[in-house]
């Protein structure tokens, strides 16, 4: 079984929730397996051994899309938010060469013998807004403490029935985030309620369904306000938009609150108390 979650490595083993290909996860495996996760951790979506034919593996975009050119919406989407998950949980992140340009060439000994030839180097142009939406969540990881390995988390919402999950980390330092997570591949829902900790913005940090990195679109239009009212434990909630097989992260900015009463909305990239790096589709890359 390939996991669509999270892999957590240990020294003990392995820990495989089913988040098997979108087919009705298990959210309450995919929550235990990130609250196991730590700074001793390696978390990855697949590696050497997953992937390598002798070993009777094979490359995840190929397993959820058997057609060539093996790119399909639901591949790319349901692979983007399964490494997304990795790199904004606890612990270390890791990926096979090529996951992050959708490679669909066969690793190991039924690769090509030329070591340059295992990678198709046409693909990081042709998948281009796939591989940036890689190196925004390494910029957005890189830039947050509250992402770091050893940070705090908590799994705050999970939704079964709707495959649904949102995870809070934080640094103990006043900077937080919200991840929330989504797996159905035929449903957005809107106005969809989750708890948040502070009162006030809470920016859109990273939008794995946002339309530059060839996704959706849909989403939060750049962030999110938390009002009063208990929800998920929290003093304060917000009805967000979480679009299908997406992974969304907000991060609160410690703005004035009465400015955004007022509709008065920041500029959404700017560095911030740990110079953080806003996730801006109108705005150019990240890195």
């Amino acid at each position: 079984q390939r996991a669509v979650g999270l892999i957590a490595m240990n020294p003990v083993g392995r820990a495989r929730p089913d988040a098997v290909l979108g087919v009705d996860a298990d959210m309450g495996s995919l929550r235990d397996a990130i609250l196991a996760s730590g700074p001793t951790y390696l978390n990855y979506m697949e590696l050497h051994d997953e992937a390598w034919p002798d070993s009777g593996g094979q490359r995840l975009i190929t397993l959820i899309d058997s057609t060539a050119p093996h790119d399909d919406e639901f591949a790319r989407s349901l692979s983007l938010l399964g490494h997304a998950l990795t790199v904004f949980s606890p612990g270390i992140p890791a990926f096979l060469q090529g996951c992050e340009f959708l490679e669909d060439t066969a690793f190991g000994s039924n690769a090509p013998t030329t070591p340059e030839a295992r990678l198709d180097w046409t693909k990081p142009v042709t998948y281009a807004g796939y591989l940036q939406a890689f190196r925004d969540m390494i910029a957005v990881r890189k830039s947050n403490r509250a992402l770091r390995a050893d940070a705090g988390k908590e799994v705050s919402h999970l939704n079964e029935g709707a495959n649904a999950m949102a995870m809070h980390r934080r640094d103990g330092m006043g900077n937080e985030l919200m991840v929330v997570v989504h797996f159905p591949h035929d449903t957005t829902y809107t106005n969809y309620p989750i708890g948040f900790p502070p009162l006030g913005p809470w920016q859109e940090a990273l939008n794995s369904q946002a339309a530059a990195y060839g996704g959706t679109g849909e989403g939060n239009g750049g962030g999110i306000f938390a009002a009063d009212g208990a929800y998920d434990g929290f003093p304060y909630f917000a009805d967000i938009t979480i679009p299908r097989m997406g992974v969304i992260v907000f991060r609160h900015d410690g703005s004035d609150c009465a400015e955004w009463r007022v509709g008065s909305y920041p500029d959404p990239v700017r560095p911030l108390r740990d110079n953080t790096i806003w996730y801006n589709p109108s705005g150019g890359p990240l890195d």
